[in-house]
């Protein structure tokens, strides 16, 4: 089956309707109609309609930030995959994802801070680009940025001139994630959500798929993140995609979306919208059609689901796909889901994460902190586990075969990275604040940096690039204007002097604002 949790075996059985989720969302944005938003990613798509049933008087209102309560004392949580309590996690032989739902090689890297940059002059770009990277563990997949390296010499003094204060700055990060996390009891309550509108969805769509994608899967959420689905409809072939496709390689890293595609997703999305209106379930309040370059359905809900989110799109698999891949990712080490967690809290409160008014949306952050863990740590924190299982990870695999809760096949771990959260929550910023991203973008499919001008001409307008795994777009192709990237770099700025100034105290949260 194509389902996401067909059945209730995951849901405890005390959970109701009733129970809601903790507190409000961190921060969430005010809901606006279509012709109030800016389609800043969109800027090439004709305006077209939405449609909405019944129109509401108003929207549901948008919740306050929720504010941080203090977890009880409790020792530095051990990063290990074991810590992790995935959603619905109960065996190794629980169904599939979509059932529940050579010589060490000098390459290419730069950064702004440590080399002088002169764009029209292409090959000293390269000769500082391959004179920084290495290939010091080929055997996990990825290149080393080994001219980062020496800025964990500066954690290492700055933690040893604030020893007490740092352990405890480690321990309010872990805190920090286990208030915010997803719990099973959130899990739950989105599953029932699910459930429901899959159930009026298959009244016109029987054979209908309607999967879990996103932060609620991917362990890298919070507890009051989106609901994000895909409807996965097969076409007259057979097929999901209709016949889009992927070409990663970098001399032509481009995603077709074919119209065909695009309007085959419109008109299914049309369809649930008038089923819909002829079912009025009770739980649901409104719905709109939103036309992008990939077509979603907004869901806003009445009772106990009115506060939750929901966004669903028609056969855009790469999602199913990324949240598989970013599933295991979390379960190999507790340090990549924390530090998602908190970078996306620190993004928010410094108003550089809403993709609507061109900054950053969430993925982005996640694949950033996902390529810092590969390439800018020694040993590195995470391989590259699209290099290392292919077949596991390499997009092509038939949706019912993909695993959520299996046991990776071992791969080499001769050397164990034993840095803190919070000297990797440091070296990020760092990191990010030195990043030469006008030159260079980031591939978590290669788990390596690579140079802008291997990009055609037409991503030139992007001021940054981070390459989705899968279908090589850019997942930052929203931050466009020079306002917005300035507003970025002067955050990670900001976050790096926090920590890193000669004039700075000892360590906490509170100094980036969280």
């Amino acid at each position: 089956m194509l389902g996401f949790l067909d059945s209730e075996a995951e849901v405890s059985s005390n959970d109701s309707d009733s129970h809601e989720p903790r507190a409000k969302k961190l921060k969430r944005s005010k809901k606006v109609k279509k012709s109030e938003k800016q389609r800043i990613c969109d800027d090439d798509e004709e305006d077209d309609d939405i449609i909405f049933i019944p129109t509401p008087d108003k929207t549901p209102a948008a919740p306050a930030r929720a504010t941080e309560s203090p977890a009880p004392a409790s020792e530095t949580p051990v990063p290990a995959a074991e810590a992790i309590v995935e959603p619905g996690a109960k065996s190794d032989s629980e169904e599939s994802y979509i059932s529940i739902i050579e010589e060490p090689e000098v390459q290419v890297f730069g950064f702004a801070t440590n080399y002088s940059f002169e764009p029209e002059e292409d090959t000293a770009i390269n000769m500082e680009y391959q004179n920084a990277r290495k290939k010091l563990f080929p055997e996990l997949g990825v290149t080393t940025v080994v001219g980062f390296l020496p800025a964990y010499d500066r954690i290492k003094v700055y933690r040893q001139r604030y020893q007490k204060a740092f352990r405890n700055f480690d321990k309010r990060i872990w805190e920090h994630y286990q208030n915010n996390s997803q719990n099973d009891q959130t899990f739950a309550w989105k599953m029932r959500a699910r459930r429901m509108i899959h159930e009026i969805i298959q009244q016109s769509y029987p054979s209908s798929q309607l999967v879990v994608v996103g932060s609620t899967l991917n362990g890298c959420g919070s507890f009051n993140s989106d609901l994000d689905m895909c409807l996965c409809v097969q076409d007259v072939q057979g097929r999901y995609d209709g016949g889009r496709r992927f070409d990663q390689t970098v001399e032509s890293i481009h995603f077709e979306i074919t119209a065909r595609w695009k309007c085959a997703g419109i008109k299914v999305l049309s369809q649930v919208v008038r089923t819909f209106a002829r079912a009025r379930p009770p739980f649901m309040k409104d719905i709109e059609l939103i036309r992008a370059k990939v077509p979603i359905l907004k869901f806003y809900m009445n009772g106990p689901y009115e506060e939750l989110e929901i966004d669903l799109n028609c056969n855009n698999i790469a999602g199913i796909y990324n949240t598989h891949l970013m599933h295991h990712y979390s379960r190999i080490d507790d340090r990549f889901g924390a530090l998602c967690l908190l970078i996306k809290h620190w993004a928010i409160n410094n108003d550089i994460q809403d993709a609507m008014t061109g900054t950053f949306n969430s993925y982005s952050l996640i694949l950033m902190v996902l390529h810092f863990l590969q390439s800018a740590c020694s040993p590195p924190v995470l391989p590259n586990l699209q290099d290392l299982f292919p077949e596991k990870f390499n997009g092509g695999s038939p949706l019912e075969e993909l695993q959520l809760f299996e046991d990776l096949p071992s791969w080499p771990r001769n050397q164990v990275n034993e840095q803190s959260i919070g000297e990797l929550l440091i070296g990020f910023f760092e990191y990010y604040s030195e990043f030469d991203f006008e030159n260079i973008g980031i591939s978590i499919n290669r788990g390596d940096t690579f140079m802008r001008t291997d990009l055609p001409l037409q991503n030139e307008r992007y001021k940054l690039y981070v390459e989705e795994p899968f279908d090589g777009l850019n997942t930052a192709r929203c931050v466009t204007k020079d306002s917005n990237f300035s507003k970025i770099l002067n955050a990670f700025a900001r976050a790096r002097n926090a920590y890193l100034d000669e004039r700075v105290g000892p360590p906490s949260l509170e100094a980036v604002g969280i």
